[in-house]
C-alpha cells in the first residue's frame, strides 16, 4: 500500500529556495521516505593544479568555470525539518565528477557531495554485477550503503521508461538511491514508528 508523491523543483533560484520548500512540502504531505537523486551544485570559477582540455578559457592559468558541490543552508535545514517529521531522507552519492558539458571539476574521487554528505541522510553509492564497484563513481566515508547501479560496464539496469516502454540505458547512483528508498518505504510500511536513524 505504498504511494508515490513526485516533486520536481525545476528552475530553482540561487539559494535553492524552491528545492528546500519542496522537501518541506513532501514531509508535510506525510512522505515517510524522501529520495534525493541529485547533488546540489553551484557554478563557479577556480584554478586547478592539473591540465584540462583546452576550451579556450584562460588556458594560460588553467582556470575554468565549472560546477562544484555546494552546501545550501536552506536545503540542509529543510532536510533537518523533514527528518524531524519522521521522514527518512535518502540521497545519491554521485557518479564521476568528470565532464559536465564542456567543463571539468577539480575534485578527485572520493569527494564529499551534498545532500548525501549530511549525517541525517542515507547516502547511497552504486555497484555493478558481481558486487564490483563502478570505476569513476563516487564513494567515501559518508556513504552508508551500496545498491545496484548498472549491470556491467556498458549496460544499465532495466526499468520502465516514457511512453509505456522499457529501457536499460539508466545507470548511476541516482538510480541506486531510489532502490534504497523503496526498501526503506517497505520497512516503514511494516513498522512505521521506526525513526529515520533506526
Amino acid at each position: 500500500n505504498i504511494k508515490l508523491l513526485t516533486y520536481q523543483p525545476n528552475n530553482d533560484d540561487a539559494n535553492r529556495t524552491v528545492l528546500a520548500q519542496k522537501i518541506k512540502d513532501a514531509a508535510d504531505a506525510g512522505a515517510r521516505v524522501i529520495n534525493l537523486s541529485f547533488k546540489t551544485i553551484k557554478s563557479g570559477f577556480t584554478s586547478c593544479s592539473f591540465l584540462f582540455k583546452n576550451d579556450g578559457v584562460n588556458s594560460s592559468t588553467l582556470a575554468r568555470t565549472y560546477y562544484y558541490n555546494w552546501n545550501y543552508p536552506l536545503v540542509r535545514d529543510a532536510i533537518t525539518y523533514a527528518v524531524g517529521k519522521n521522514s527518512v531522507v535518502v540521497a545519491s552519492a554521485g557518479n564521476t565528477n568528470g565532464f559536465i558539458g564542456e567543463t571539468i571539476p577539480c575534485e578527485s574521487i572520493p569527494y564529499p557531495i551534498y545532500p548525501a554528505q549530511y549525517s541525517n541522510v542515507i547516502a547511497v553509492s552504486a555497484s555493478q554485477q558481481n558486487n564490483n564497484f563502478v570505476d569513476g563513481w563516487n564513494y567515501g566515508s559518508f556513504v552508508d550503503v551500496n545498491a545496484p547501479g548498472r549491470t556491467n560496464s556498458s549496460t544499465g539496469l532495466w526499468s520502465t521508461d516514457l511512453n509505456n516502454s522499457y529501457t536499460n540505458n539508466i545507470s548511476g547512483t541516482s538510480f541506486s538511491a531510489p532502490q534504497v528508498s523503496a526498501l526503506a518505504a517497505l520497512i516503514k510500511s511494516i513498522n512505521d514508528p521506526l525513526t529515520p536513524s533506526q
